[in-house]
């Protein structure tokens, strides 16, 4: 989309044409073209204009891949300054400004999912998709995390499928899908996908945090301890990436290890309850009841409920005398 303004007139190239006076009508409220000859002209005299540098070479440039991608998506940009039939007019051809008010549904919808208002971000980007059905992937990405988050589990994985075949994916996308066949119970095909979303970037703690815990799930220990111990290397003060290899060293009768590693974890994260009802199991195991009983105690009331609950019935087994 391009414009030349001369002698008072303003001539926009689009698909839908325009035409102003701008001596008569600043605003721009009335459009003038009709495709007489004169309008044809000032159209033909755009092409010398768009071919000078640095308009040739930043007709199109955008600094923000994802701005970009939007752009594009929505008509604004495309490779170039290709060349255009001035002597045609087709008006069946999309104009870039029907879609202003696509572009705030898309920022609202974004907004949304920004601020973790997930269904509002669903009931925006379903209305969108519905009205502009489209293959952007910032329009696609944003609709399949929202319906991740609100247990829209099948739409989800139909959404981030359809992402990931998409020209360049990135990592997230592969972690959104490796996640959501988490949820679904399908550790194998989550950890495929994580797989992939670390081998797109290996800095992602979260991806390798949880492809730890999906070969835990599978029983595969050397797997999960060489994700657990890439997040750890990445994230020192991860209390997550810690749990995880002690949870590895417990599955492989490595008590002393695990035991340790716990005892860091709480260096790390005091009196986090997840950690410590994870060694009270430990010195359970390890035939330390006393010390399982104090912190089960301690635990019991806990802000969690889940954990206080769980240390509660700890409690009522070692009180019988329960290993």
């Amino acid at each position: 989309m391009r414009a030349l303004r001369l002698s008072g007139r303003k001539f926009i190239e689009a698909p839908r044409r325009e035409l102003y006076d701008l001596n008569a009508d600043p605003r721009e409220l009335s459009n003038l073209y009709k495709g007489e000859d004169g309008v044809r002209d000032l159209a033909r005299a755009l092409v010398p204009i768009v071919a000078r540098k640095p308009l040739a070479e930043s007709a199109s440039s955008v600094n923000d891949p994802e701005m970009a991608r939007r752009l594009a998506s929505l008509g604004y940009i495309s490779g170039g300054a290709a060349a255009v039939d001035y002597g045609r007019i087709d008006a069946s051809r999309v104009d870039p400004k029907d879609h202003i008010g696509v572009w705030s549904q898309i920022e609202n919808g974004l907004i949304a999912r920004h601020k973790e208002d997930f269904e509002k971000a669903v009931t925006i980007f379903e209305r969108l998709l519905a009205s502009y059905p489209s293959t952007n992937p910032v329009i696609l990405r944003g609709y399949a995390e929202a319906c991740r988050f609100t247990g829209r589990l099948d739409c989800a994985l139909a959404i981030y499928q359809k992402v990931v075949k998409l020209p360049n994916p990135v990592s997230a996308d592969f972690f959104g899908l490796g996640v959501t066949w988490h949820m679904k119970g399908n550790e194998r095909k989550a950890c495929e996908n994580l797989e992939r979303a670390v081998a797109l970037d290996s800095a992602d703690v979260n991806s390798w945090i949880n492809l730890g815990n999906g070969r835990l799930a599978l029983k595969q220990w050397d797997a999960a301890e060489r994700a657990f111990s890439r997040a750890a290397a990445l994230d020192p003060k991860s209390i997550d990436a810690v749990s995880g290899l002690a949870a590895v060293a417990f599955e492989k009768k490595d008590l002393r290890a695990a035991e340790a590693i716990l005892r860091r974890g709480l260096a790390i994260a005091p009196g986090h309850s997840p950690t410590l009802f994870n060694l009270a199991l430990v010195e359970t195991a390890l035939g330390h009841p006393e010390e399982a009983r104090q912190i089960y105690t301690e635990l019991a009331s806990a802000a969690d409920p889940e954990v206080a609950a769980r240390a509660r019935s700890e409690l009522a087994q070692l009180s019988a005398g329960s290993p």
